[in-house]
């Protein structure tokens, strides 16, 4: 995909390097922007490369298996990051909550228009249909409530949904990845 290339290419060289982690963390993950703004190290098991949502949109705690990109990304903010909260700032909530200037940045710098935050999340789904993603897969992996019969009975567990999270690091990772992030 072109658009998601010159994407990347311009998140790689964003200067801010918490703007930078905050849009590969939500492509590698499909998590809400409200959830990535207000991510908390106590919610990140960096051994077993995973993160809790303790509350979804949706009222509910989401587990997400995270994809070997995206815990190095935090792995390397743990070293440096003096915070409760993963992306701190000055605000009154200590989190950023504010990304429209850098996100404008980057997609001015790709050439790319008329996307917002929401469509990475879009795109991380878009990305597992496009690998064959059973939609009861894509429907956990965003934590979206279902209320289709499939899903009473379909349970997903830690490792089906990390093998999608996969499928999505792997794709994001060959439209170029460096394969090291530096502050």
């Amino acid at each position: 995909n072109p658009q998601l290339s010159r994407f990347l290419l311009s998140v790689q060289s964003e200067y801010n390097s918490e703007f930078r982690d905050i849009f590969l963390i939500a492509l590698f993950t499909g998590a809400r922007k409200s959830n990535i703004l207000s991510m908390r190290w106590d919610e990140i098991d960096l051994d077993h490369m995973t993160w809790t949502i303790p509350e979804t949109k949706n009222g509910e705690e989401l587990l997400i298996p995270l994809f070997s990109d995206a815990n190095d990304i935090l792995k390397q903010r743990r070293t440096y990051v003096d915070s409760d909260w993963v992306f701190p700032s000055n605000s009154k909530s200590g989190h950023i909550v504010e990304i429209k200037t850098g996100f404008k940045r980057v997609l001015d710098q790709a050439d790319i228009h008329d996307i917002r935050f929401h469509d990475l999340r879009r795109t991380f789904a878009t990305i597992l249909t496009s690998k064959n993603t059973p939609y009861f897969v894509i429907k956990h992996a965003l934590g979206h409530k279902v209320q289709d019969v499939t899903m009473v009975y379909a349970r997903i567990d830690l490792a089906t949904h990390r093998e999608a999270i996969n499928l999505v690091g792997e794709h994001i990772r060959s439209c170029f990845m460096p394969t090291e992030y530096s502050q």
